[in-house]
């Protein structure tokens, strides 16, 4: 329960940007290159440098000792990203600010899930699998939509109090949570292997062993990610100019749709993935109903409509995303879980967190368009690599 709450957490602060883009591009008079910037790459790179080391890291030393360290650095990211708003000479520093706490934020963030899939996968069943990495990624995405709503309670809470930036306000909200669960919730963390030497020997012989089905595998994982980080980063913006709703509002409605629809369609998946019955291509079918549940969100009405059809897309990309992150968990080694996650969350960090963000104003000026466009280039790439993994030598390590 301690690792599921601290990837909801974790998810929170990460996607709250997301929530908070509308008000950040009117209050510092962001462009939305720039607001690609924070949501996606300020974050991404960071996390995806720091990757491989915290992996490495947790191998070495335990999991629990990176978790604590994990969530205390994430929420001094938060504290630097908040700072942006306040004191003098705000517009001119404001980007700056925002970049720094972002990158902190990432650094925090890269031990979270190499600890996490190592402790779940050291204690699992193996017919359990499925169900446990996904529960606990479950979580995160639950997180998202915890974000949305958060941040719509907080924004109109603080709304006209004066002094702080309501935006900054409920950034430095989101930290407080965080001290207090250090305090009280990381000591029931328990399980795991203590630190050992990490034998790279092994690494090298398990991505020889069946090249192809790995590196299909990790792709198409990765093009799920991208799907979901695209949806994260610009759906209330979407719903902001094209319903012409505040971004409080848009905040609550896609927290509330998000809250359900994520976390269903991830334990779904894993739930369905342990049980045998998607078969081969179920990953395929998932990713590629994603692009016409997304256009029909871009190019919705009314805001009914809108909010029915992403809920469907996210249930769709949260199947996609739970059966890739299974297929690549169960190839890996017990010995270098740590190291080997560390290599991929790299991989979805520079890809997928900040790759997806950045795709929307780079395909299209329009970013509804440029998020329809984003979704179908991705669930093209994760079906394609999909159907080449189903393909490929399954080798399941245990």
């Amino acid at each position: 329960m301690t690792l599921l709450l601290l990837n909801m957490a974790a998810t929170t602060d990460r996607m709250v940007f997301g929530a908070l883009a509308p008000v950040l591009s009117e209050a510092l008079r962001l462009s939305d290159r720039q607001l690609a910037l924070v949501t996606g790459p300020a974050f991404g790179v960071a996390y995806a440098a720091a990757l491989p080391f915290a992996g490495w890291l947790v191998d070495r030393i335990g999991a629990r000792r990176m978790l604590v360290g994990s969530v205390l650095v994430w929420t001094l990211g938060m504290v630097v990203s908040a700072l942006a708003g306040m004191g003098p000479g705000v517009g001119a520093r404001a980007l700056p600010f925002l970049l720094l706490g972002r990158g902190i934020t990432g650094v925090g963030q890269a031990a979270l899930t190499p600890a996490a899939f190592a402790l779940i996968l050291g204690n699992a069943a193996p017919a359990h699998v499925g169900r446990g990495l996904t529960l606990f990624t479950g979580a995160g995405t639950m997180g998202r939509g915890i974000a949305f709503l958060a941040a719509g309670v907080l924004l109109g809470a603080f709304n006209g109090l004066g002094g702080v930036p309501p935006w900054s306000a409920t950034l430095l909200t989101l930290a407080a949570g965080n001290v207090v669960f250090v305090l009280v919730g990381t000591r029931f963390v328990r399980g795991g292997v203590p630190g050992q030497p990490v034998a790279w020997s092994i690494l090298v012989r398990w991505l020889r062993t069946a090249p192809l089905s790995v590196v299909a595998a990790v792709t198409s994982a990765l093009g799920t990610v991208v799907i979901a980080q695209a949806l994260s980063a610009w759906i209330a913006v979407v719903l902001v100019r094209a319903h012409m709703t505040s971004p409080a509002k848009a905040a609550l409605l896609i927290g509330v749709v998000g809250t359900i629809a994520s976390p269903l369609g991830h334990v779904a998946g894993g739930a369905l993935t342990d049980s045998g019955r998607l078969g081969k291509g179920g990953i395929v079918a998932a990713t590629l109903v994603c692009a016409p549940l997304i256009w029909a969100f871009v190019v919705a009405p009314t805001l009914p409509i809108a909010l029915v059809t992403l809920g469907l897309v996210l249930v769709a990309a949260g199947i996609a995303g739970a059966i890739g992150l299974v297929r690549v968990q169960r190839l890996i080694p017990a010995e270098v879980r740590g190291t080997a996650n560390g290599v991929f969350m790299t991989l979805v960090a520079l890809l997928g967190i900040s790759g997806g963000p950045l795709l929307v104003p780079l395909l299209s000026a329009d970013v509804g368009l440029g998020l329809a466009a984003t979704v179908l280039l991705a669930a093209l790439i994760a079906a394609v690599a999909g159907l080449l993994a189903d393909r490929g030598t399954a080798v399941v390590a245990r």
